[in-house]
């Protein structure tokens, strides 16, 4: 299981996400729009896998410079066997996480919820009305029906 890094900044955003390719996906977001956004106070922490969530909390609410932090953003992919319900599910168990690390809970995904001046969000990919899939379910629809669509496909076939 991943360790949390060291919290750097005081009142940083903290965005959790599950496993190294969102986390690289969102690095190189921030990167490329920190000048525009102010994005430069968001610390990424890479909590590893679905079900290591809870333990990576546990320990990250325990760290030396948590009280620092001001707002947590958890993404977490929709990536679960029951597709009608998998981003439902998946928002359930976030919350029971939450719950269980003592941490304000959101009723419902992309709503913030504050309590003693922390605020915590909940992103479930692809976000949506979209019941299944995962960061890149979301970057394939968002290609659809271009001419990048053609080239991944023309790619593909030639790999």
């Amino acid at each position: 299981m991943p360790k949390a890094k060291e919290i750097k900044e005081k009142e940083a955003v903290q965005l959790l996400v599950e496993g190294n390719d969102v986390r690289n996906f969102f690095e190189a977001f921030i990167k490329h729009h920190s000048k525009k956004l102010s994005l430069r106070k968001i610390q990424i922490q890479n909590f590893g896998g679905v079900s290591e969530l809870r333990d990576f909390l546990e320990g990250f609410v325990s760290m030396t410079g948590f009280h620092n932090v001001r707002s947590i953003r958890i993404v977490r992919d929709a990536e679960m066997q029951d597709a009608e319900k998998s981003a439902e599910n998946a928002f359930k168990s976030v919350q029971d996480t939450l719950k269980n690390a003592e941490l304000p809970v959101p009723d419902c995904p992309e709503k913030r919820e504050v309590k003693d001046k922390l605020a915590v969000e909940v992103l479930i990919l692809p976000g949506g009305d979209h019941k299944k899939g995962m960061l890149e379910t979301l970057l394939c629809q968002t290609f659809a029906d271009t001419e990048i669509d053609g080239c991944i496909d023309e790619f593909f076939q030639c790999v």
